[in-house]
């Protein structure tokens, strides 16, 4: 299975001083257009699988990339809660903005109030290597999710999934792996 690992377009939270006390930022106009050239640089991959976290602007990423096609949000891969930028609105008001979306893999309600340690994001990073692993199906998928999230998913697994380059991604950069 071929994978790419794509961290979301520029938001709001990433271009302000005290972005990270933004609730539930946008994607920046800057980083609609960087989606836009993904969406380009990607046009001519058959993705059979397109996984997102629920954080808003990751799911505006994909869309913006992916048009239309069929997306699944996963709470496994959103953010490290730690910042107010990296709380998701309910599912119910994901469900509204993103219709055609599949949100059956987050939950009802996740309390952003209890912030969650290393270790639990750790524990968290590798329920989603074994969900992964067990859904290996499909030839190539894409995931979108955040840069703490795959830099730290990458040092862990980064060898095992044939990443070369671990670095931390820049906004709407993505790196290939491999199962």
């Amino acid at each position: 299975m071929k994978i790419y690992f794509i961290r979301h377009a520029e938001g709001l939270h990433n271009k302000e001083i005290n972005g990270h006390t933004i609730k539930f930022p946008s994607l920046t106009e800057f980083g609609q257009s960087q989606a836009l050239n993904t969406k380009i640089e990607l046009k001519n991959i058959m993705f059979n699988k397109i996984i997102s976290s629920p954080l808003k602007r990751t799911l505006q990423t994909a869309y913006i990339i992916f048009e239309k096609k069929p997306v699944t949000a996963l709470e496994l891969i959103r953010e490290y809660n730690g910042s107010i930028c990296d709380n998701r609105e309910n599912r119910n008001h994901l469900k509204n903005m993103f219709k055609e979306y599949d949100f059956s893999l987050i939950y009802d309600n996740y309390d952003y109030n209890k912030s969650e340690d290393d270790i639990m994001f750790k524990n968290r990073i590798d329920q989603f290597y074994k969900w992964l692993i067990t859904n290996n199906n499909y030839d190539t998928i894409a995931i979108i999710s955040h840069g703490s999230f795959l830099f730290e998913f990458f040092k862990i697994y980064g060898d095992i999934l044939k990443i070369k380059n671990n670095a931390f991604l820049n906004n709407c950069e993505y790196i290939i792996g491999y199962i």
